[in-house]
């Protein structure tokens, strides 16, 4: 498995794992009809952009099969929220379902934080379905549930957990 920073030719390969994977680990939480209306060529389009003003402070990796297939992804940078003590953020934390439970979203994740580390920050947070097995993941990683609150997904209230180290060194 390589994990390597993403390029914008990326874009269209990262939108098919993250679209996929809201498919399968939101079904039955977030309506059928929001899920299906997922668009591949958005989701490339934001990520094509992202990609593209990335610098030091915001970056995205992916993770590449044997034969150069992309099969997860993480994006982040400075925490967004506001959230006290902690400095960065993981966006985004993908890998395909056929994937998981291989060992390639704790590469991402060492990816993330060695590139915050690089940049100065030494604490990070990210957002997670509340419901979802991704939990027992961060927590696994050593992470600490700080905050637990809804978001509104079209008219549906979706419990998300936000996990955060306060050293991340530990993950590197």
């Amino acid at each position: 498995m390589l994990i390597r920073k993403a390029v914008t030719d990326d874009a269209a390969a990262i939108a098919k794992v993250n679209v996929d994977t809201w498919r399968s680990a939101f079904c039955g939480i977030i309506s059928d009809a929001y899920l299906k209306a997922l668009s591949y060529a958005d989701r490339a389009k934001n990520f094509n952009e992202f990609i593209c003003q990335s610098g030091d402070l915001e970056f995205a990796y992916v993770a590449e099969d044997e034969v150069g297939a992309i099969v997860g992804f993480t994006m982040g940078g400075k925490e967004r929220e506001g959230i006290d003590h902690y400095a960065g953020e993981i966006y985004a934390l993908y890998v395909s379902e056929p994937w998981q439970k291989n060992g390639i979203g704790k590469m991402l994740v060492k990816a993330a934080a060695g590139q915050l580390f690089q940049s100065g920050i030494s604490s990070l947070m990210l957002w997670t379905l509340a419901q979802g097995s991704a939990c027992g993941f961060y927590e696994k990683l050593g992470g600490r549930l700080i905050i637990n609150k809804p978001f509104i997904i079209e008219e549906d209230e979706i419990r998300f957990a936000a996990y955060a180290w306060d050293n991340i060194e530990v993950l590197l």
